[in-house]
């Protein structure tokens, strides 16, 4: 009777599973999208997918932008192919590192010292943009923080801060942010992850870079 009940519930985890399981359609730029192939035809995967708010739709992606199918039962179909007359450079192994690459780089990789440093300085650059040096020929102007406005600096700073992300050397690769360290053997799969991580890092530059100026001038706002 025991040996019963423990077969039915592995049926119906299975089946749990089945239903939840979707295809997964791998794009060459790292991002995995995730539903239900309705069709290959005319150069291109037609898919329906679920967004986040439940809402299902149907869209597609042109077969040049998609490495491959990856089917709810486990099976792969290749859509890459080698050409050069299109940017396909890489064969299909390399190409398949180089994925592994992004993907890793799009789940794991954290430029936290780029968001520390550009909140950090973008704060500093704020109050400093708006503090009142005084005025040498005219003692009585007084020097402190808040009582000069805000000038140029705060507002140039995130596009300065952004550029200098995007064209520093490429992030340092960590352990901790590779699924596996075999991976590490090709020079492809680096590549890859090296591409995601800059651009994540030089939007995050972006973003942080600004939301340290706007607390910065946020206080001049604020306690003036």
């Amino acid at each position: 009777m025991l040996k019963n009940k423990q077969v039915l519930v592995f049926v119906l985890l299975f089946a749990a599973i089945s239903l939840k399981a979707q295809d997964k359609v791998n794009l060459l730029n790292g991002k995995v999208l995730e539903g239900t192939v309705t069709s290959t035809a005319d150069e291109k995967i037609s898919l329906t997918m679920t967004s986040k708010k439940g809402k299902v739709f149907d869209t597609y992606i042109e077969n040049y932008r998609a490495f491959s199918i990856l089917s709810k039962d486990g099976s792969e179909t290749i859509i890459y192919k080698q050409d050069s007359t299109i940017g396909n450079f890489l064969t299909v192994p390399d190409m398949q590192f180089y994925l592994l690459g992004e993907q890793d780089a799009y789940k794991n990789y954290r430029p936290m010292g780029t968001m520390i440093l550009g909140t950090t300085l973008g704060i500093g650059l704020g109050i400093f943009d708006t503090y009142n040096f005084g005025d040498p020929a005219d003692p009585t102007v007084a020097k402190g923080f808040f009582k000069s406005g805000p000038g140029f600096l705060t507002i140039f700073y995130p596009f300065i801060f952004t550029a200098i992300a995007g064209i520093a050397p490429r992030p340092q690769l960590d352990i901790h942010n590779i699924s596996n360290r075999n991976n590490l053997n090709s020079e492809h799969f680096i590549q890859g992850f090296a591409r995601v991580a800059r651009f994540k890092r030089t939007i995050r530059a972006f973003v942080f870079s600004f939301a340290g100026s706007a607390l910065g001038l946020g206080s001049y706002y604020l306690f003036r």
